[in-house]
This record gives C-alpha cells, structure tokens and sequence, in this order.
C-alpha cells in the first residue's frame, strides 16, 4: 500500500518493503515590513507571506526490502538538479503548488561485510515553490 510519495519517492508499506518517513513538520511565515515614523511608533505592513517549509525523516533499510543506496541517489538527484516535486501523505497533496528539496542529511548507519550501505536515517528539509 502506497503511504505517499515526494516525485519519484514513493512511501509505501507492502508484505516485501517498507519505506515510510517520520518526524513530519510543516511550518509557515509571514512578511511584514516596518515603517519608522518620524516621532511616532514604528507601523507594521503585512507584504506578503513566506515560502512554506516541510521537513521529515526516512529509514531506509535493506532488511525492510529497500535498495537504499538507490533511494538516496533519487533524493540527490532531484535536489541537485533543482527538481519541483508534489508532495502526497495519504490523499493530501501538501502546499499550495510544489516542493524543491534545499537540504538532505544522511546518517549512515550499517554496512554489510562488502562496505555496501545498508541502513540508513535520511533527513529532508523542503521549500514551497510557488507557480510565478
């Protein structure tokens, strides 16, 4: 069963892998400029709001049936090469267009006796991308 996907990164739980991700956040800002008056109080203007952000965490495991240094080469791929992505948990689809990945860390975990990674802890931090 599909769980979600990020582009071509698929979550999914079925009876030979499971990828899911944890520590879902989704965060927002708003833009407000100052104008400083001549012996008055400063007046604030709203200008606009912020790019949202989305941040989550992935185990990938070769146990679990994930080929993990596979999944990690999609995630580099799509952020090196600017990729929109559209973000799906369950039947939301998240944000107001797409998703560009601006940061990924990887936590190598577990090796096999080749030196082949075979878990790994995967963070993600996303930047709405707005249709301009």
């Amino acid at each position: 069963m599909i769980v979600g996907y990020l582009g071509n990164i698929v979550f999914e739980v079925t009876a030979d892998k499971i990828e899911t991700f944890n520590n879902a956040s989704w965060g927002g800002s708003a833009s407000y400029g100052t104008h400083q008056r001549h012996n008055g109080t400063a007046l604030l203007e709203f200008v606009g709001s912020d790019a949202d952000t989305f941040s989550f965490d992935i185990k990938l495991s070769a146990e679990l049936g994930v080929d993990v240094m596979g999944e990690i080469k999609k995630i580099l791929t799509a952020e090196r090469n600017g990729e929109i992505l559209r973000l799906v948990i369950g039947k939301k689809s998240y944000g107001r267009y797409r998703w560009v990945i601006k940061k990924h860390t990887v936590k190598m975990k577990y090796y096999d006796r080749r030196g082949n990674l075979t878990a790994a802890d995967v963070s993600l931090s996303l930047t709405e991308y707005i249709k301009g």
